[in-house]
């Protein structure tokens, strides 16, 4: 995943921008991205940035939306990373779940109970 990451970060050449042309933080907040690759170190800030129309009223659009577009894709493969993580959590509990209620209605049954409510928990 990590490597991911790199991918998407150097692909998008975002080390090359400046920041220096980006609006300032303000009262409304702040962005900020550190990037360390090798021998490069560079952190942006900027204002929070709430649509393509503030990317596109800056002084330096073409770097800004650089950068909006890579902070997008980040957010966008970590939230799917966690999606994933819950998911998957969520079908091992399920499996779990049924494991046991298959051993608990065996169980019942061989006692020669009819079964009733056993096993219809969801």
């Amino acid at each position: 995943m990590l490597d991911e990451f790199r991918r998407i970060v150097e692909e998008s050449q975002v080390v090359a921008e400046d920041d220096k042309d980006w609006p300032e933080p303000d009262r409304v907040g702040k962005q900020e991205l550190e990037v360390r690759m090798g021998d490069d170190h560079i952190r942006f800030t900027c204002s929070k940035i709430g649509s393509l129309l503030d990317v596109q009223d800056s002084k330096d659009p073409e770097g800004l939306r650089i950068f909006y577009y890579l902070v997008q894709d980040l957010r966008c493969l970590l939230f799917s990373l966690i999606g994933l993580h819950f998911k998957v959590r969520s079908a091992r509990k399920v499996g779990e779940w049924r494991e046991w209620e298959v051993a608990l209605s065996s169980r019942y049954m061989r006692k020669g109970w009819s079964g009733g409510n056993v096993g219809n928990y969801r």
